[in-house]
């Protein structure tokens, strides 16, 4: 059984897409400890949530998508595939601001959150 030590930034990421009791089952730790390695890498906080909610809004996005072509609805198409790319990009920011290690230490946090929230 590897020690939460042991755990680096990319093998956390790895499994930041499953929920955490799921993460720690595969790698062979438990929960309290794979939040302590989380921590030790300036993890605030588990992604899993964040990440499942837009990957459920852009699957959503993708129905409708289909439907609004089928019926042959440009406007609304394009409405709809503008959401689906800020959905996207909503997504690619919350990953890469969860590891705040691999940023500098010295952004404000209340500016990334205004980002994260206001893509």
């Amino acid at each position: 059984m590897p020690q939460h030590e042991a755990f680096t930034v990319q093998q956390l990421e790895e499994y930041f897409h499953m929920p955490l009791k799921k993460a720690a089952m595969l790698l062979g730790t438990y929960e309290g400890a794979l939040i302590r390695a989380c921590r030790r890498h300036d993890i605030a906080k588990w992604p899993y949530r964040q990440l499942a909610k837009i990957d459920r809004q852009m699957r959503y996005m993708d129905e409708v998508m289909t439907k609004l072509h089928e019926c042959n609805e440009p406007t609304a198409l394009d409405k709809t595939t503008a959401r689906r790319r800020q959905l996207q990009r909503r997504y690619a920011v919350i990953k890469e601001n969860t590891c705040a290690s691999r940023r500098s230490t010295n952004a404000d946090p209340k500016l990334l959150l205004s980002f994260i929230l206001n893509p």
